[in-house]
């Protein structure tokens, strides 16, 4: 399955509960339904994933230094806000491809009940402070949309807990719920706004079993989003510049999950190496320059070992993400199936 879109719309509708993997003994958030989200759609062939995707470390790892921000917004005529929760793309024969897809995610934690004139859902902020209603993430999806994107979907989440839907009510609150999603479908149909919608509840008190809110309705798709503004080229060309850059892995994405990846780092230190054939013939760390992460990595067994020397950046081909449990750490390992190439 090439197509981001249909990839997104298979994990979110073919039994998500099953084909997402999320947290069950723990409070859902925002970050954590992203994070699951992401993971999902990352692990599906063909496909490739990152969450939080920051317009202005792109800018600066395009740069290579940091940007003074007044430079980035005149030339590229945006603010380069907001960033974007869920980034999908294709991934070809080791190269990341177009269409890109954002994905703007909001998650609603609290309810009222159904009884009485406050019984809305709404997100909250950090402090309790509430930060909107139905509408929630619109705005910022279609400042994706404006934003060089092919395609913009946004995807509401819904508490649903058992003490808050009152008097055990909970059909009744899946009810209130199925009408936030229909209003809003409705809405952006009548002004065919460039933007897709998902909605979905999540069971607390069920091991937060991921429920479709969709009332049978279909879903919003458009057409792709058309370039007509400079400001959305330029985001777009800073857009495919970061990708072009980007190895199909990254650190970020490492957690130890044993398959094979691609990745493209720089060697930040050297701290091992061993002779004994029991032992890896050397130990590192990498690092690579979008993110803070540092992932240590071993070498055994290569037959044609290129020189590793600190500060050079090289693209390791079929690797592996290891977690070694001696030392509880995710590593990325180098064997003799891995083809390291000097960039």
């Amino acid at each position: 399955m090439s197509d981001p879109r249909r990839a997104l719309r298979s994990v979110l509708t073919d039994d998500p509960d099953e084909t997402i993997e999320h947290q069950r003994d723990t409070a859902p958030s925002e970050r954590t339904v992203v994070e699951a989200l992401t993971e999902c759609l990352d692990s599906r062939d063909g496909q490739w994933a990152i969450e939080e995707f920051d317009w202005w470390q792109a800018v600066s790892g395009y740069a290579g230094t940091s940007v003074p921000a007044e430079d980035a917004v005149q030339e590229l005529g945006h603010p380069l806000q907001p960033d974007i929760d869920v980034l999908l793309t294709r991934r070809v024969d080791g190269e990341i491809r177009r269409p890109f897809v954002g994905i703007e995610a909001k998650y609603f934690p609290k309810y009222n009940g159904i009884d009485g004139h406050e019984f809305l859902p709404k997100r909250v902020g950090p402090n309790g402070d509430d930060l909107g209603g139905f509408y929630s993430g619109l705005g910022q999806a279609l400042s994706l949309a404006a934003m060089g994107l092919d395609y913009v979907y946004l995807w509401h989440v819904f508490k649903i807990d058992n003490e808050l839907a009152r008097d055990g009510n909970v059909e009744g609150h899946i009810d209130v719920l199925e009408t936030y999603s229909t209003r809003l479908v409705e809405t952006m149909e009548s002004m065919e706004l460039p933007v897709g919608y998902y909605a979905h509840g999540i069971a607390v008190d069920h091991d937060n079993r991921l429920l479709e809110l969709s009332s049978g309705r279909p879903l919003v798709e458009r057409d792709p989003i058309p370039e007509t503004h400079s400001y959305a080229s330029g985001a777009r060309g800073l857009l495919e510049e970061f990708l072009s850059t980007r190895a199909p892995d990254s650190l970020d994405e490492l957690h130890g999950s044993g398959r094979q990846v691609t990745v493209t780092a720089t060697v930040e230190e050297l701290l091992h190496t061993w002779e004994d054939s029991d032992l890896p013939d050397l130990k590192g760390r990498l690092r690579t320059p979008f993110s803070d992460t540092r992932v240590p990595f071993v070498v055994y067994g290569l037959d044609e070992q290129p020189c590793l020397e600190e500060g050079g950046t090289f693209r390791f081909e079929d690797a592996v993400d290891h977690f070694y449990e001696n030392d509880q750490e995710v590593q990325l390992l180098v064997g003799d199936e891995c083809s390291v190439v000097p960039l």
